[in-house]
């Protein structure tokens, strides 16, 4: 009983402190907050699976049954760590991509919309800026044109 209530207060410390991190603004402790509630969920199965001890490994010998710890926590663990390992991986490298990119990692400057001055999108955008009044002065330059043309009286 005394191991159950270890766990059970180390999960609640554990989830408190991703549940903290994960409100943070800044990305990467957004992603150590994803960290530590999936490692508290991990804790969560083995805690629920029981007092192992006591218990030997599920296999069968001379068809006599003797009591044996259960390994379905243990396959849900592996397979919560897998799939915890691979979301960690992609938010990592999602952080690493918005801030290669935009030079920010907190969530405000990311969605006002303002790439950082010297970021590619804002570089992008400048190009883009730079094109349409290239655009725009040409169409004008073409606009004066036809009118100098239709002004001098006579017909194309």
């Amino acid at each position: 009983m005394n191991n159950q209530l270890d766990t059970a207060v180390l999960v609640a410390v554990l989830v408190a402190a991703g549940f903290y991190l994960c409100t943070s603004r800044r990305l990467l402790r957004v992603m150590f907050g994803f960290f530590i509630l999936s490692n508290a969920v991990n804790l969560v199965i083995l805690g629920v699976s029981g007092d192992p001890s006591g218990r030997r490994a599920p296999v069968i010998v001379d068809g006599a049954a003797v009591p044996s710890a259960d390994p379905l926590p243990q396959a849900l663990i592996l397979t919560a760590i897998v799939i915890g390992f691979a979301v960690a991986a992609y938010l990592a490298v999602l952080v690493y991509r918005l801030y290669a990119d935009r030079k920010v990692a907190t969530l405000p400057a990311i969605f006002e919309g303002e790439p950082a001055p010297d970021s590619p999108a804002a570089r992008e955008s400048a190009e883009d800026a730079a094109l349409r009044r290239a655009q725009r002065e040409a169409a004008e330059a073409r606009r004066a044109a036809t009118d100098a043309g239709h002004g001098e009286g006579g017909h194309h």
